[in-house]
Formats: structure tokens, C-alpha cells, sequence
């Protein structure tokens, strides 16, 4: 599991809820590794996170090679101020 958290420029923050709604909808439909891809809005202003769940890392590794995630890449960036950061989240279990 991967938490991504995301600052988001006030005045981009329609296009990129655009973008990355469009993206966790094709995320979910063309990828059976990926368990779940899913945005939430942050406590903070602007601020998002993304958690996303993948099967292995190859999965991930599909994921950030596809097309349509690439597609993306650059109107996703110009969203952002600076960069997300992203922590890597293990499963407790019984």
C-alpha cells in the first residue's frame, strides 16, 4: 500500500480532480493488479491523498509504465505545488 499526499495550486484544483478521477476510473478498469486506487481529500487546504494497493510490485510496476497513466504525467505535475511525497504502508495483521 502507498499513500501519496498531494498539495494541490488553488486555481488548478478542478483539473486536476478531473484528471485524477478520469485516471482512478482507467486505473481500475484495465488493471486486475491493482487492488484499489482511490483519491481523498486531505484535511488540509488543497491537499489530497491517494492510496493506492497493488497485488506486487510488478503490478506497480505496470501501473507507472502504462500509457494512459503517462498520459497524464505532465497536467498532473503542473497541478502540484512542488512534489508529492509517498510513504510505503504495510498491512498489520491478527
Amino acid at each position: 500500500t502507498i499513500l501519496v499526499r498531494m498539495k494541490v495550486k488553488p486555481e488548478k484544483e478542478a483539473e486536476f480532480r478531473s484528471i485524477m478521477v478520469a485516471l482512478a476510473a482507467t486505473v481500475k478498469a484495465k488493471e486486475p493488479g491493482c487492488l484499489y486506487y482511490d483519491l481523498f481529500k486531505a484535511p488540509g487546504e488543497n491537499e489530497y491523498w491517494l492510496l493506492e494497493g497493488y497485488v506486487d510490485a510488478e503490478a506497480r510496476r505496470l501501473h507507472e509504465k502504462s500509457e494512459y497513466t503517462n498520459a497524464v504525467v505532465k497536467d498532473f505535475f503542473a497541478c502540484l505545488e512542488g512534489r508529492p511525497t509517498d510513504d510505503k504502508l504495510d498491512h498489520v495483521e491478527d
